[in-house]
């Protein structure tokens, strides 16, 4: 579950912090600023960086103690359903971007 929101967090596809970097540079480019995109870039690789070296962490490095901490059966689930949300507003973004819009509409009437 960790990799989904540490790929996320890096913009990756096919997950909801991919579409928040496309709508974003989508934005930039729109105003002009299209140098703005090359600084996000190099910064998401190195962030990418980071998130792997937690992965590497968590699959291949010691563990602190001997003993395990067991996750709770609602943990669990809570955290897959969270997911299931970042996958699917990934996938289909729509599913709240008119309520962003009208949001963004509403503070920014300009």
């Amino acid at each position: 579950l960790m990799m989904f929101f540490l790929a996320s967090l890096a913009g990756l596809p096919p997950t909801a912090g991919f579409m928040g970097k496309f709508f974003l540079f989508t934005s930039v480019i729109e105003q002009g600023m299209a140098w703005l995109i090359v600084i996000a870039l190099v910064m998401t690789i190195v962030s990418l960086y980071y998130y792997l070296r937690v992965i590497k962490t968590m699959f291949w490095g010691e563990p602190p103690s001997d003993t395990a901490v067991p996750m709770s059966n609602s943990v669990n689930a809570t955290l897959t359903i969270c997911m299931l949300f970042v996958i699917l507003l990934g996938v289909y973004p729509a599913l709240v971007y008119d309520w962003a819009a009208i949001a963004v509409k509403a503070f920014m009437p300009f």
